[in-house]
């Protein structure tokens, strides 16, 4: 009927049979003629194996058709990524779901296609072994270069916005290049974990300053840790 026009009211529905009957269901839904159909999900491969053949010279039109394939969805129907359609790509999953696999995959294929590759290393060694790789130009592991690799792409792109404004260059004159970002989470709450402390420290001191030089030594040991585990960080490195 009417009712089920909402998206909302069919997932709420399929939700419902999942959890009622075993296995996994999806629902096949006919609107026009009133009539859903359900059927178990079919199986997922736990692997996918990707064979991956050296591309031929680097053009903007090989850019732009460029795929790297993903893998089957439950309609046997092969899932791409389009990096010239959408750029960005964003691989999440619990530990061990295979996020570090998938991107020594997405790197490999790039590599085989003449792309320029940097590597945010963010465990220090998951990349190590494409140090030597053919096209493969960056892979910082100690935090320094982490950071300078991410202000030198933020410069490439700017210089490159500047000669496209200023038409001393176009887009067919650029060479595509990856920035491959490992553990980006864990960034993320470092710097959140640091934002926390400039915020909280100030008040902290002047609390702890008024009880004396022991007491305002340990209050803050104790504040920098207790904040630390809060956010499932590490101290010393928040403080840096």
């Amino acid at each position: 009927g009417p009712k089920m026009a909402i998206a909302a009211r069919r997932s709420q529905v399929e939700k419902v049979v999942s959890s009622m009957l075993p296995g996994r269901w999806r629902a096949h839904w006919d609107l026009e003629g009133d009539k859903i159909t359900f059927e178990v999900r079919p199986t997922m491969p736990d692997m996918v194996l990707h064979e991956v053949e050296p591309a031929a010279a680097l053009t903007h039109a090989a850019y732009k058709a460029f795929r790297i394939p993903i893998g089957p969805d439950e309609d046997g129907q092969i899932q791409s990524w389009h990096p010239a359609v959408s750029p960005h790509c964003l691989v999440i999953g619990g530990t061990g779901s295979g996020k570090t696999s998938f991107q020594h995959t997405v790197l490999t294929h790039l590599a085989h296609a003449h792309w320029r590759v940097w590597v945010l290393d963010g465990k220090r060694i998951e990349f190590a072994g494409f140090r030597d790789w053919p096209n493969v130009e960056l892979v910082g592991a100690r935090v320094e270069h982490q950071v300078r690799m991410l202000h030198a792409a933020h410069e490439l792109m700017e210089q490159r916005y500047s000669q496209l404004e200023n038409g001393t260059a176009r887009l067919e004159d650029f060479d595509p290049l990856a920035l491959i970002i490992d553990e980006f989470n864990r960034a993320n709450q470092d710097e959140a974990f640091g934002r926390l402390l400039t915020l909280l420290a100030p008040v902290l001191a002047r609390f702890a300053v008024s009880l004396g030089p022991a007491d305002y030594f340990a209050l803050m040991v104790v504040a920098f840790l207790t904040v630390g585990a809060l956010m499932g960080t590490s101290v010393p490195r928040g403080l840096v």
